[in-house]
């Protein structure tokens, strides 16, 4: 679950979870928290892969690869327009023998979101995280996150919109953005989509892809690039408490393992 973890999930998500948690009507538009006001989404994932993208793009046999991570975010309104975010994590991977493993916090990251624009159906933010570099890493793991891992900063644009399927509210975002990697690793290009809609009152359904690119920075590092699909249902339990249960899959590549699992995952407004 390298890249897609469930409490990764940026604009599109949070506008939607404002717009349901909210007394007023959907249309109102606005994801931004109230200040004083927060969420906090706990999940945890599994991923595995006996398969990988070669440089061509075809899947190829590897060392069996397999992760667990517990992920958590937490997002707490600081005004109306910028928030703060935190996402923690914490994994295990394992790659090929049992003794090529590793444990420690996988791609934690802070920082803050500030909306640019509000209109009644759409929204844009701008988004920045910084990921420290906190952890070692096995050699499929390297090959899933794109990289070996160092210090890095996130920059997104984030793009949402607020519509209707059939008379069910729907929303849908696009966050293009850069991970600028520290050392000689290249920027790493990503784009996130989701589609959401709202089935029942109490039921989500998402729709989302998590896609990258990034150049090779010499023999060792690769070309990278991969497209990954994640399908989820939330439903909520009252007005405070939400569950989300849902899959990933690695339907594209180059230089990546092809990684499936479940994900589950637990969400609390306050």
């Amino acid at each position: 679950m390298s890249r897609p973890v469930p409490v990764r999930i940026a604009l599109g998500l949070m506008l939607f979870l404002a717009l349901a948690a909210a007394p007023r009507a959907a249309a109102a538009g606005a994801f931004m928290l109230d200040p004083g006001t927060g969420q906090f989404i706990a999940g945890v994932g599994y991923t595995e892969a006996t398969r990988r993208f070669d440089p061509w793009g075809h899947a190829v046999p590897t060392p069996s690869f397999s992760k667990v991570e517990a992920s958590g975010y937490l997002e707490y309104g600081v005004t109306g327009s910028f928030d703060l975010v935190l996402a923690p994590t914490l994994a295990h991977s394992s790659d090929g023998p049992a003794t090529n493993s590793v444990t420690g916090s996988d791609t934690s990251a802070f920082g803050g979101r500030l909306a640019l624009f509000r209109a009644p159906s759409t929204i844009i933010a701008v988004q920045a995280l910084v990921q420290p570099a906190t952890a070692n890493q096995s050699g499929a793991e390297m090959i899933a996150d794109g990289g070996a891992r160092s210090f890095a900063s996130d920059l997104r644009l984030m793009i949402g919109r607020s519509f209707s399927i059939f008379g069910l509210p729907s929303f849908v975002d696009i966050d293009p953005g850069a991970r600028l990697r520290a050392g000689p690793l290249p920027t790493e290009m990503r784009v996130d989509a989701t589609l959401g809609v709202r089935v029942r009152p109490t039921l989500l359904v998402l729709l989302q892809d998590f896609s990258s690119f990034a150049p090779p920075a010499g023999p060792l590092v690769p070309r990278t690039d991969y497209s990954k699909l994640q399908a989820s249902l939330v439903y909520d339990i009252s007005r405070t408490w939400s569950v989300q249960i849902g899959g990933l899959r690695t339907f594209s590549g180059r230089n990546i393992v092809r990684e499936t699992g479940p994900l589950v995952a637990a969400w609390y407004r306050f």
